[in-house]
C-alpha cells in the first residue's frame, strides 16, 4: 500500500499504538454493556462460523470470540500487539494485517468481521471506505460485521486537556489529593496541550464525520468521529444494512432516536445478500 500523507490518523496513532502495546495486555472484559448485548444478539448466528476479528490488539476479544468459534483468525497491523496477543493465546492464528488490504483472505471467507474497541477510527474517512469495501468482500453473502464507533455527537468530541484536570468535588479527600499531585498534574497538562494543539492543527470537520484529536493515551491520537445518521450513510454506500445499534449502556437505539451524549456506539450490520 503507498505510504500516506502525515495527516492520515493510522501513521499519527501507530506509533503509539507500538509504544503502549503493554498497557492493554491482560484484558479479556467487555468494553461495556453495549458491546456485551451486541455480541449476545448475533452470537446463535454465528456460533461455530469463520470468525475475522480485525485490531485485536492484545488479545481483549479473543477469548470471548474463541467461546463462540474455533474458526477464529486475529489480525492487527501493530506487530508488538500481535506477539503479545500470540503469547497469551498460544494455538491461536494471530497474524500482523492490515483491514485495508485483506488479500490473505478469499472472497467470501467469514461469517462474521469484528473490529472491536473503536478500530476503525484509527483510520481516515478514505481509508475507513477501503476498509469497508474489503471487509464486506471478505463476509460471505448476508455475514455480519460488528464495530463500535466513535460519536461526532458525544462527549469525547471537541474534548480539551484542562477538562481532564477538574478537581473532584465530591469529597475534601479528593480534593486534597488533587492539590497535593499538582506538580505532576502540571507537567501532564503541558505533555496533554503540546499533543492536543499539534492535532487539532489537522482537524477536518464535516459534521456528520469528522477527524479530530482524542483525549486517549495522552492526547495523542487523531481519530475518526461519526454521528449514527453518518454511519447509517457510510454503510449503505458499501452495501451493508444495520441490524442493531447499542449505546455503551447497553441499550438499543435507531438512527432517528439516538440516546443523548453517546461517547460511542455499537454496530452490527448485515452484508448485502449478494457479492458485489
Amino acid at each position: 500500500m503507498a505510504q500516506g500523507t502525515l495527516s492520515d490518523p493510522d501513521r499519527v496513532n501507530q506509533p503509539v499504538w507500538s509504544r503502549d502495546a503493554t498497557i492493554f495486555l491482560g484484558q479479556d472484559a467487555w468494553t461495556d454493556k453495549g458491546e456485551r448485548n451486541a455480541l449476545h444478539a448475533i452470537a446463535d448466528e454465528v456460533r461455530d462460523g469463520h470468525v475475522l476479528d480485525i485490531g485485536v490488539g492484545t488479545g481483549r476479544t479473543t477469548w470471548h470470540l474463541h467461546l463462540l468459534s474455533h474458526q477464529y483468525v486475529a489480525i492487527d497491523y501493530t506487530p508488538e500487539m500481535v506477539e503479545l496477543c500470540r503469547a497469551s493465546y498460544p494455538g491461536v492464528d494471530a497474524r500482523t494485517g492490515d483491514v485495508r488490504d485483506l488479500s490473505d483472505f478469499e472472497d467470501g471467507s467469514f461469517d462474521l468481521v469484528v473490529f472491536s474497541c473503536n478500530g476503525i477510527d484509527a483510520l481516515s474517512h478514505e481509508d475507513r471506505a477501503v476498509a469497508l469495501a474489503e471487509i464486506h468482500r471478505v463476509l460471505r453473502p448476508g455475514g455480519i460485521f460488528f464495530f463500535s464507533t466513535l460519536n461526532r455527537l458525544g462527549p469525547l468530541f471537541h474534548e480539551t486537556p484542562r477538562q481532564h484536570l477538574t478537581p473532584s468535588a465530591r469529597t475534601l479527600h479528593g480534593r486534597a489529593r488533587w492539590l497535593a499531585d499538582t506538580p505532576r498534574r502540571r507537567r501532564q497538562l503541558r505533555m496533554w496541550t503540546r499533543n492536543w494543539e499539534r492535532l487539532t492543527r489537522l482537524e477536518d470537520d464535516h459534521q456528520s464525520w469528522a477527524v479530530a484529536p482524542l483525549s486517549a493515551h495522552d492526547f495523542g491520537l487523531l481519530t475518526h468521529y461519526i454521528t449514527p445518521d453518518g454511519e447509517a450513510d457510510e454503510l449503505g454506500a458499501h452495501d451493508f444494512s444495520i441490524e442493531h445499534m447499542f449505546a455503551p449502556s447497553g441499550v438499543e437505539f435507531s438512527t432517528q432516536d439516538p440516546p443523548d451524549s453517546l461517547a460511542h456506539f455499537h454496530v452490527v450490520a448485515r452484508s448485502s445478500r449478494s457479492s458485489t
